[in-house]
């Protein structure tokens, strides 16, 4: 499916309680990395220390109130950064993960700071490496929002798949993926490698997964992929604020 407009009360509500997505209060006011620094940086909020793109104020809300978290559940997060989302679900009770080979250098001080000021111990994994660490199927909830975008198809599939062989049986992969209104069939430009509407079908097909939760029509490279209807359905869409794109959301999960 794609995201709608206008925004469910109870997202309204999740996204002024965390800051979501730019973070709270004076946030734009202060630079990231005075952010950082304040003896009271969780007064900014957990949203508040990375660059996010306008259709966060949908995908947040959306994937926490579709993933329904509860205390004691494993959950991990793929390329999530210094993103405000592992610390929510951590402060809520849930055992997190986040893995992210781009977290680096100065950015892994940060996210450890970020663990301090919100009381939580968010691991991250940073070197690919320690990913066989983890035990097969011991996931219950798995976050890929707009994480696969910039990936060639090959390595999104192995993302994926990876990430589907780490969900207990039952648990969801929350994936979402921004489509690009300005790229053809909509706008005039083709594209590329680094900016281009991904094939959902190639990626999500055999994978091990089944999809719960989504509308082919509305999903880029399913045999149902009908772009005349995502236009009709234009109006009532969320389309993000600072270039023209919609969010694609669909649910998978782990047979058994």
């Amino acid at each position: 499916m794609i995201g709608r407009s206008p925004l469910p009360q109870e997202y309204l509500e999740w996204n002024r309680t965390w800051g979501a997505p730019y973070g709270r209060g004076r946030s734009a006011l202060v630079s990231l990395r005075e952010r950082l620094r304040a003896p009271d940086a969780e007064a900014y909020g957990p949203f508040a220390f990375q660059p996010e793109r306008g259709l966060k104020t949908f995908q947040y809300p959306w994937a926490y109130f579709t993933a329904a978290p509860r205390p004691g559940m494993r959950a991990m997060l793929s390329g999530a950064g210094l993103g405000g989302l592992q610390f929510v679900l951590a402060m809520e009770g849930l055992d997190v993960v986040n893995v992210d080979p781009t977290v680096t250098g100065p950015a892994v001080e940060a996210h450890a700071r970020l663990n301090e000021a919100f009381g939580t111990d968010v691991r991250l994994i940073n070197d690919l490496r320690e990913t066989g660490e983890l035990p097969e199927g011991s996931f219950e909830r798995v976050f890929l929002l707009s994480a696969l975008d910039h990936l060639d198809r090959d390595t999104g599939r192995a993302v994926l798949s990876y990430a589907a062989g780490l969900l207990a049986p039952g648990g969801l992969c929350l994936l979402t993926s921004d489509l690009l209104l300005h790229l053809r069939p909509f706008g005039v430009l083709d594209g590329g490698e680094a900016e281009r509407n991904i094939d959902l079908y190639e990626l999500t097909k055999d994978v091990g997964l089944e999809m719960s939760h989504g509308d082919p029509r509305e999903l880029n490279g399913f045999p149902e992929y009908d772009p005349a209807h995502v236009v009709q359905a234009l109006p009532e869409l969320y389309v993000g604020p600072y270039y023209p794109s919609v969010s694609q959301n669909l649910v998978l999960h782990r047979p058994g």
